[in-house]
């Protein structure tokens, strides 16, 4: 049935989805009655809502509706519930529910709605003039168009320049989502043409022409191809090179032997891990690179020693916070993620203030929407040209995570008189963002950089760092040791495998965690996480606050699933919650600081996620005494990628517990693919030279 309800006063409110006093019209009847589910748009006392909903009793037989979908049609009313909603409602707000309306039938779910309705608030014309707008934010082209076929009908134009320009731009985004910084031509008219029905290349190439003048797109034509790009990528990869090269970085002359540079460590340096530290002393940009136990950690400590006693200031930042956290106890060094350090979306402090950044993110869940990077109307970073960090150094360790934006802001937020320092590990996957500014770096051939290959440790841990060095090679790894394989080839028998081995480890008080390729599937990061949680923190009347179908209970193990420029915290940020009460979740996040961040109840669904178990990318720049993941054919040949694999042993410091099938092993090792992108900053820079 379809009703309408007034907001008399919430019960209980965790956006979207709330309990809700209201007054409540249906088709023969109007009382008051308690309304719960999700609901799209701001929700306050007079506030109208009409929905789908049904009639339900909870166990103590109280009645309530339950919202199945909201909201509907006003033209789908009958009896007393159009007639309260004629009543109720101001003139113009049926035509926005209506629009609305027609978006939420096209499948866009209640999140990206709630993202809308501003738009729709504002003005609903501009949509309904051109539908396909809502390309620009954020929706799927194939969801914008089935909105226009809609609210056009008969005058839907399937070959009209709006369409076809959101499609260009449609193909461009979901380049970058992918990680690319830009598409080649030929990429985006296949895939306009997929999407258009258009068989004409020339109606897609005017549309492109258009774009490029409006500044919609930048069409860059380079070595005989031309480059389609997002135009904020293609501002931050040449500035990004520019600020690289610049010729008003110069070389610092430091006057230091290399006896005196072994002094500062009791390991026996090799004429390599030398080279790195002078590298670093002296050029104004510099690059250090290895596998694993290849000494990269006594470069940076014994580095930073040396920067210590020169009474340089030293910037140390790494992508995340436990990143951070490591790089700080080996170096002695107080150290922080690049967005705490550079004043992520800090509030402007005026009004006038724009941002200087327009791009877009990829959204880890499976909606079909694109996810602006912060509020680009309204967030700036605290340190940009007009106000650079002082310090004389920047490190930045794992620096292979490291994607183009935030190159981009580092570099924009330091002086030509700050040496840059970047150490990391680039056979690891690339950056969840755009790009793979690291990998750039070294094609590029231009940076000064020292590539570690000498394997020095040994004893403890020694068994993983084989087992990585032998899958980088393509060969599969021998398993013994603190390497090794619990052979087990039925999903139910791994998962059960896999949660006796964690709570083995817990009573032990091991620090470990659990890794899988995917989040889908029986043995993937979701399934893993609810029997995790089940085993190791089970409901026992903690407290708790309700996520979706969901919930997070007091002791539980969470990630930062997106960045919160109010809050200060940043997606892939782990912590464990400390404390619940009817307003807010504690959380004591695992970085440097072991900052206490305490979140507002209604943002809770919308940031946290448990942690028991997670992908393989959001583990990267994480360290643990010891790994478990599963291993299975299910996987398949898009996950079962050497990179994953490697990048999943390497995060283990002293143990690695395979759980599965060693045909996958083997899958893995002899796939190849290196996750290639499409990017121009190694061509920029080498022409900068």
């Amino acid at each position: 049935m379809y009703y309408t309800a007034k907001v008399l006063g919430q019960i209980f409110a965790n956006p979207p989805f709330y309990v809700l006093r209201c007054y409540v019209s249906g088709e023969n009847e109007s009382k008051p009655e308690v309304v719960k589910g999700k609901i799209v748009g701001p929700v306050s006392r007079g506030s109208i809502l009409i929905f789908k909903g049904r009639s339900t009793r909870d166990r103590q037989g109280r009645s309530s509706i339950e919202i199945k979908r909201n909201p509907v049609r006003p033209s789908l009313l009958k009896g007393e519930a159009l007639t309260s909603f004629e009543s109720w409602a101001e003139p113009d707000h049926a035509e926005r529910v209506e629009l609305l309306s027609l978006i939420a039938e096209s499948g866009v779910n209640v999140s990206t709605l709630n993202s809308l309705w501003v738009l729709v608030r504002q003005d609903p014309a501009k949509i309904r003039d051109n539908p396909w707008i809502l390309v620009d934010k954020g929706l799927s082209f194939k969801s914008a168009d089935r909105i226009a076929q809609s609210l056009l009908g008969t005058a839907f134009n399937p070959t009209c320049k709006e369409r076809v320009s959101s499609a260009c731009l449609w193909s461009v985004m979901q380049g970058a989502i992918q990680g690319n910084t830009f598409l080649d031509a030929g990429t985006v008219f296949k895939d306009v043409g997929i999407l258009t029905g258009l068989d004409d290349s020339r109606d897609i190439a005017l549309s492109i022409k258009e774009m490029n003048n409006e500044g919609r797109i930048v069409v860059e034509k380079k070595e005989g191809v031309n480059a389609i790009y997002h135009p904020s990528y293609f501002r931050m990869e040449k500035e990004v090179s520019e600020l690289l090269m610049s010729s008003n970085r110069s070389k610092v002359s430091v006057d230091i032997s290399d006896e005196t540079i072994r002094s500062y460590t009791r390991y026996a340096l090799t004429d390599d891990q030398i080279k790195g530290i002078r590298q670093g002393l002296t050029a104004p940009v510099s690059v250090v690179t290895g596998l694993p136990g290849t000494g990269k950690t006594t470069i940076l400590s014994t580095l930073s020693k040396i920067l210590r006693e020169r009474k340089e200031s030293v910037l140390l930042v790494a992508p995340t916070g436990i990143a951070a956290k490591r790089a700080q106890s080996v170096t002695g060094i107080e150290a922080s993620t690049i967005h705490r350090a550079f004043g992520a979306g800090a509030p402007s402090e005026s009004k006038n203030d724009e941002s200087d950044y327009e791009g877009v993110k990829k959204n880890e869940t499976d909606l079909d929407v694109t996810e602006n990077q912060g509020d680009p109307a309204h967030q700036i970073w605290t340190f940009h040209p007009d106000n650079q960090r002082t310090e004389s150094v920047v490190i930045i360790d794992e620096a292979s995570m490291v994607d183009l934006h935030l190159m981009w802001r580092i570099l924009r937020g330091i002086s030509f008189g700050t040496r840059v320092i970047m150490v990391g590990d680039a056979e690891q996957l690339p950056p969840v963002g755009v790009g793979f500014t690291l990998k750039d770096i070294i094609m590029s051939e231009t940076i000064p950089r020292v590539h570690l290959e000498k394997v020095f440790r040994q004893g403890e841990g020694s068994d993983v760092v084989m087992a990585a060095h032998a899958i980088h090679k393509g060969q599969e790894p021998s398993y013994k040791g603190d390497f090794e394989l619990i052979r087990e080839r039925g999903a139910f028998s791994m998962v059960s495998t896999i949660v006796e081995i964690c709570e083995g480890l817990t009573k032990e008080g091991v620090e470990y965690h659990v890794i899988s390729p995917t989040h889908h599937g029986d043995v993937g990061v979701t399934s893993l996480n609810r029997e995790l949680r089940s085993a190791l923190n089970p409901n026992v009347g903690l407290l708790s606050v309700r996520v979706g179908d969901d919930e997070i209970r007091m002791g539980d193990k969470v990630m930062v699933t997106k960045n919160d420029y109010e809050l200060m915290v940043f997606n892939g940020d782990i912590g464990v919650v400390d404390h619940i009460s009817s307003t807010s979740v504690m959380v004591l996040l695992k970085d440097s600081t072991n900052t206490v961040v305490e979140i507002p109840i209604k943002r809770v669904a919308g940031l946290l996620r448990l942690a028991y178990a997670t992908t393989v990318h959001k583990a990267q720049g994480q360290e643990y005494d010891t790994v478990i993941m599963p291993l299975s054919l299910s996987h398949g040949q898009m996950l079962l990628k050497r990179p994953l694999v490697y990048t999943a042993v390497t995060r283990a410091k002293r143990r690695v517990i395979l759980v599965g099938d060693p045909t996958a092993m083997n899958v893995a090792v002899r796939n190849r693919d290196e996750y290639g992108r499409y990017s121009r900053l190694a061509l920029r820079i080498k022409e900068l030279r």
